[in-house]
């Protein structure tokens, strides 16, 4: 025994040196403590600790066997408390973690010694006061993380305070003992649990809980530390839940909502507090799916709790996710009537766009709840935030086609704004709800769904979105709109009378003309159209001719085929003055290619259909001309902007359609030939013609081959015209002879073989009208070169074109001297014995007739020649060719008197 005093003795002096050395480095240091004073003091803390705790244990087995020098005690409670007190001062100003945990082991060493010192002198109050050191530094321990400082004195609080408890009950304290070992075991306890959270071991978690619940803490312990340790709570419990670790989660959550829950707490009108015990129910009422019911009861006490607060409500429509539209309903509404809706106007209209398809009477009614609220003040930014609202809900977000409710909604709207509102709307919001509504009207529109677009549209003309003039112009776009619902519901009448209430520059607008063309086609008043297309064609817009050709298509079947052609020369004269340098005009003849050449097609159509069903050329004329002018200026727009290299790719033909204009006037011209009007007929060849060569040769090769075979046809065709003139003069028969020689040329080169084909049809036309000129002019030689190029024909066409040679021949009624007459049949007669086959004997023979009368019986050797080789043909195929007996008989009288006249 005298050993182990002499040990104690040793220990002690050995505590209270380093005790002091301690105390001497830190009191040596301001306000920091440096790294080497920390080595310093770590190093001799390494040392003594376990000897102190080594000790501790030992006095506390055998302490009443121990009997030490009071000197020396008192010097270690003195040393102890000194140690104590300057790491509390010093740690206070520490921020680095490990500096701070070597001063709260050095407080850690003094508490040990202040306990042996007690154990040495017991003491119910210096117990009661070590044990709350212990506390205290284990409060501190835990704040930073400390834990294994935290963890020892949680056990040498819990071995104190045990002993306490148990000495209560032998020998029951005084009340203010009584009091300050309850509130030290309430701590500790408290921060028991939350060092078993820190250190994961959950389960040893739920053995300090359930000991928790047999304390009374609102009565023990003060609130500022309840607090505290709820924040702890909270924040592990978070952290758990965002790990998934749900349980766990809502089991903390649970403890923490009931510290806040203690009567005792003073902070509960506090900020702090309502935002803690607010977002601790939050917490618990986000849990799992199994925990669904649990949340449902959790938020219904949140919104009694925290009726005020908006993030209760937005949670409760999380987690309710399967209320009915009644529920969502009085939920909205006990929303907007509790909340303070300036301070959470954005998140209250998000909410209630979220949910915009599940309660429309809901968002409807808040919406109206809020105006009300605001209507009548001057916040400016929230009003137009709720009409916006107001409308982009009812046009936009509500995607029941079929609910009649929108736009009455909207026009009570409407109507509680226009006597609410002591401001206007900014310009922004009219301008953003006339599109809105603009945009709904025009969707019902194209569904036909008239009635319903005329209301959209009517909202939009609303006071509540008046615009001046001058500033926008949307509601002249608007009144179009309704002209067009009316116009669709033959309401013709109501679609005119609704440019009384346009602002003179829309009543002349392009667009509102167009409506009321049509508005007057509906009446069948052609008058007041014709009129419209005069304004339409006469504006100043690159738009104008593009209008004025929908109007004619529009009225192709309504109105007079004059009239209806009349308004198409006039559009296009219109067309023909256009700046088609104009980069606007190009980008509208580019996007509106295909009216233009649909509407001059319907026209000429029409006239077409009717031109064919007149026989008389005197009925003919007058449409005739029309149709004739319609295409000439047709091709004047054509050729203008075809040949403008500024404007390749807004055309306003296409290649189709030069075809099919070509085509047109082809096939009037002849027309125009069968019934003898030559001069449309010419004039409309040489707009054929002209179609044609606007086609670029670039086209597929085959497509321009045609092409070239119709500008010749027509061409040709032209020359025939000619021809047919009365009273031509030399000057004239040589512009046609020098048209066809152009021609044979381009012929000659296309008809690569001497086929029935369409180039050989040409050819042989081309030669009969360019033999007519030659003889007509007086060209004789030409004419032999032209027989001579028949040799091209197959012999059967050869006959043909020498047919009609022999007929222009005899009937020619220039002056022909009777040689020139004779050496051109002789020719003929002479090239059809030596080419055609024995079948073509009649006509040759009947050749021979007209070439021995134009002898006068004059016969030279020639004539000889060619009369012994038609005996010799017809003795040769006496057998195959029928010739009729008179034939030969002429012949035979003919020779007879040849013969005669030589002997003579």
């Amino acid at each position: 025994m005298q050993q182990l005093v002499s040990n104690f003795e040793s220990l002690l002096k050995n505590f209270i040196k380093t005790s002091n050395e301690i105390y001497d480095i830190l009191s040596g240091v301001s306000s920091t403590l440096s790294e080497t004073h920390a080595l310093q003091t770590q190093s001799k803390l390494d040392i003594v600790m376990p000897l102190a705790e080594s000790m501790f244990r030992n006095i506390e087995n055998s302490a009443q066997k121990v009997q030490l020098p009071t000197d020396l005690q008192e010097l270690l409670e003195t040393s102890a408390s000194q140690l104590w007190n300057i790491s509390n001062s010093i740690s206070v100003a520490l921020d680095a973690k490990n500096l701070m945990e070597i001063t709260y082991n050095a407080k850690l060493f003094s508490i040990i010694l202040l306990i042996i010192y007690e154990l040495l002198n017991p003491s119910v109050d210096r117990s009661l006061m070590n044990s709350s050191c212990i506390v205290s530094l284990f409060t501190l321990s835990m704040s930073h993380e400390i834990k294994l400082v935290a963890k020892k004195c949680q056990s040498y609080g819990e071995s104190i305070l045990v002993k306490l408890i148990s000495l209560d009950k032998d020998t029951e304290l005084n009340p203010s003992q009584k009091k300050m070992l309850q509130e030290n075991y309430s701590k500790l306890i408290m921060l028991s649990l939350n060092l078993s959270v820190l250190n994961k071991e959950f389960q040893l978690a739920k053995t300090f809980e359930v000991k928790l619940e047999k304390l009374d803490l609102q009565n023990s312990v003060k609130p500022e530390f309840i607090f505290e340790c709820s924040r702890f709570l909270y924040n592990s419990s978070l952290t758990s839940f965002q790990d998934s670790q749900y349980g766990i989660a809502l089991s903390l959550i649970l403890i923490c909502i009931r510290y806040l829950e203690c009567d005792g707490i003073k902070f509960k009108n506090s900020q702090a507090f309502k935002e803690r015990y607010f977002h601790s129910y939050i917490l618990l009422a986000l849990g799992t799916p199994e925990l669904k019911e649990r949340a449902k009861t959790a938020l219904k006490f949140m919104q009694n709790q925290f009726g005020d607060s908006f993030e209760v409500y937005y949670l409760a429509f999380e987690v309710n996710d399967d209320l009915c539209e009644e529920d969502i309903e009085n939920s909205f509404m006990r929303m907007v009537m509790s909340v303070d809706l300036e301070a959470n106007f954005d998140k209250i209209n998000s909410l209630l766009k979220e949910y915009s398809n599940k309660s429309f009477h809901g968002v409807n009614k808040c919406l109206d709840y809020m105006f009300t609220k605001f209507g009548s003040t001057d916040k400016e930014e929230v009003i137009n935030t709720i009409v916006t609202t107001k409308l982009v809900f009812n046009t936009v977000l509500e995607t029941n086609e079929n609910n009649p409710n929108k736009i009455k909604e909207l026009q009570t709207f409407i109507q509680l704004a226009e006597r609410t509102l002591v401001k206007q709307l900014s310009l922004k919001v009219k301008t953003s709800g006339i599109a809105l509504l603009w945009n709904q009207g025009m969707k019902s529109y194209r569904q036909g769904q008239f009635q319903e677009s005329l209301q959209w549209f009517q909202i939009a003309l609303s006071r509540l979105f008046f615009i001046e003039y001058s500033i926008n112009q949307d509601r002249g776009k608007v009144l179009r709109a309704i002209q067009n619902c009316y116009i669709a519901t033959n309401k013709f009448d109501d679609a005119i009378g609704i440019i009384l209430t346009m602002e003179e520059e829309d009543k002349f607008a392009i667009l509102t003309q167009y409506n009321s063309f049509k508005a007057y086609l509906g009446l069948d008043n052609e008058e007041a159209c014709l009129k419209c297309i005069d304004n339409i064609s006469s504006c100043d817009d690159p738009i104008a001719v593009l209008v004025a050709a929908a109007c004619i298509i529009e009225g192709r079947d309504r109105m007079s085929k004059n009239a209806t052609a009349q308004s198409m020369i006039k559009l296009l004269s219109s067309l023909l003055e256009s700046e088609y340098e104009s980069e606007i005009f190009l980008e509208r003849l580019k996007s509106h290619e295909i009216v233009i050449p649909v509407a001059l097609r319907c026209t000429i159509i029409l006239l077409c259909t009717e031109i064919e069903k007149l026989s008389n050329s005197q009925e003919m004329l007058p449409k005739l001309c029309i149709l004739k002018e319609l295409l000439q200026k047709t091709y004047s727009v054509a050729k203008k902007t075809t040949h403008n290299s500024e404007i390749d790719k807004a055309q306003i033909l296409t290649i189709d359609d030069l075809e099919w204009f070509a085509s047109k006037a082809y096939n009037t011209a002849n027309i125009c030939l069968h019934h003898n009007i030559n001069s449309i007929g010419s004039d409309l060849c040489q707009v054929s013609v002209g179609f044609i060569e606007l086609i670029s040769p670039q086209v597929d090769s085959t497509r321009y081959k045609q092409l070239l075979l119709w500008k010749t046809r027509a061409s040709i065709m032209n020359i025939l015209v000619s021809c047919l003139t009365q009273d031509l003069g030399t000057a004239e028969w040589n512009q046609i002879r020098d048209k066809c020689v152009k021609i044979n040329e381009e012929v000659k080169r296309e008809n690569t073989s001497n086929t029935q084909s369409d180039w050989a049809e040409c050819h042989r036309q081309i030669l009969v009208l360019h033999f007519q000129a030659e003889l007509s002019s007086g060209y004789i030689q030409n004419l032999f070169g032209i027989i001579e190029e028949c040799k091209w024909f197959k012999p059967k066409i050869m006959i043909q074109i020498f047919e009609t040679f022999v007929n222009l021949i005899v009937e020619a009624t220039r002056l022909i001297n009777s040689p020139h007459k004779k050496q051109l049949m002789r020719t003929i007669v002479e090239q059809t014995l030596t080419t055609t086959q024995p079948l073509q004997l009649k006509i040759i023979i009947n050749w021979m007739r007209i070439l021995l009368n134009l002898n006068e019986a004059n016969f030279g050797p020639a004539e000889e020649g060619l009369l012994l080789q038609l005996y010799r043909t017809i003795k040769l195929n006496v057998g195959e060719v029928t010739i009729p007996t008179f034939e030969i008989e002429w012949l035979s009288t003919a020779t007879w008197n040849y013969g005669v006249v030589l002997l003579m």
